[in-house]
């Protein structure tokens, strides 16, 4: 049998046995957001056409017109701060601001969007995608959030899924936690 391990496994595996299995969160994070070799890390085209999935946004600037609009119905004071928490390429963004300017120029005027990202590789796609609305965009990590609370609207699109989570289950009616080991 031939091996195909990934550099990532690799160190995954070396990791495990220096310290022990790990948990299902812990390894997520790992294969996610590793800084060099996570999924979100890397260089590699993920959403789209030529990536590995699609979400809604990247169908049709569509989905972020209908967006813009229900932040608005939904946001009586002003000015408007949006979060948007894991905002992939950019693309999203864009839309909802592109809508926000065109369709409601007051709203845009004292608009922020702040985006909450922790791949470095996205971060580098969102700015150069929101280039054009660089006054209007900023940004932070959830931790910055919690130390300084603002008042808007929080949303994401299709980030649940990728969040690394902790995983249990119930077992000899008590319950117990998942780690990841590895098979020498």
């Amino acid at each position: 049998m031939v091996s195909t391990s990934t550099e990532l496994e690799r160190k995954l595996i070396e990791r495990i046995i220096r310290e022990g299995p790990i948990t299902f969160r812990d390894f997520m994070q790992a294969a996610l957001y590793d800084p060099e070799l996570g999924y979100y890390n890397t260089r590699l085209l993920k959403i789209g056409v030529a990536g590995d999935y699609y979400t809604s946004s990247s169908v049709h600037p569509a989905f972020g017109a209908v967006l813009a609009q229900a932040f608005i119905e939904l946001w009586v004071e002003y000015p408007l701060t949006l979060v948007e928490i894991g905002a992939g390429t950019g693309r999203l963004a864009f839309d909802i601001l592109r809508a926000m300017r065109d369709e409601n120029p007051g709203v845009f005027e004292t608009l922020t969007y702040i985006i909450v990202e922790s791949s470095l590789y996205m971060i580098e796609l969102q700015k150069e995608r929101l280039e054009s609305f660089s006054d209007r965009v900023r940004w932070c990590q959830l931790q910055e959030l919690e130390r300084a609370p603002i008042q808007g609207i929080a949303f994401s699109n299709e980030v649940v899924d990728a969040m690394p989570v902790h995983r249990i289950r119930r077992r000899g009616g008590g319950i117990e936690e998942q780690f990841v080991s590895a098979v020498p």
